[in-house]
């Protein structure tokens, strides 16, 4: 090829990309000379734009949102279960809401009492099923273990990395952010 002539594409490892469509700066015009140069400036865009995305892949990634923490712990399933288990005992809620004891009237109280012994038995089967006990346990630092399993992972792809490093020459970066936000309730 001759030196004065540009080369229409320059083939990288993973594309090819035509020189012209990138953007021309007054430095870049300065470079028309040296095809070289001009082929170094493109490998080089096409490289650093690759790296861009591995990077913004692998954090997407290892991305721990508080979703993912409610729905590994299983926080999520444990509301919709509980929700289930109580609406056979809103009927009876509401009808003790409604006899509030806020009343200062007698008549108000005994409406209060006489529901709340009405419905004593019927709402208080429901709260004692040993389901209630399970689910306590099954949450009991739940979201920790859900922290605890995601840096497990962290740290074998950190050890990945170091093997990687080892057969190839170069590691892996690996980045952990922390967020100042809390996970459970106030």
């Amino acid at each position: 090829m001759p030196a004065n002539k540009r080369p229409e594409t320059v083939t990288t490892p993973h594309a090819s990309t035509s020189i012209d469509s990138l953007p021309r700066s007054s430095s870049a015009a300065s470079m028309d000379a040296d095809p070289s140069q001009a082929e170094q400036k493109c490998y080089v865009h096409h490289a650093l734009n690759q790296i861009t995305q591995l990077v913004a892949d692998q954090l997407v990634r290892w991305k721990l949102t508080k979703g993912k923490v409610k729905h590994a712990s299983g926080l999520n399933n444990s509301c919709l279960d509980t929700e289930r288990w109580l609406a056979p005992n809103q009927p009876h809620l509401q009808h003790l809401a409604a006899a509030s004891s806020a009343g200062t009237s007698l008549e108000a109280n005994l409406k209060h009492i006489t529901l709340t012994l009405a419905t004593w038995n019927a709402v208080w089967e429901v709260y004692l099923d040993p389901k209630w006990g399970r689910q306590r346990l099954r949450l009991y630092r739940a979201q920790d273990r859900t922290l605890e399993q995601f840096f497990k992972k962290v740290r074998s792809e950190e050890a990945m990395a170091e093997v990687s490093a080892k057969c190839h020459g170069r590691a892996k970066e690996l980045v952990v952010f922390f967020s100042a936000a809390s996970i459970g309730t106030v």
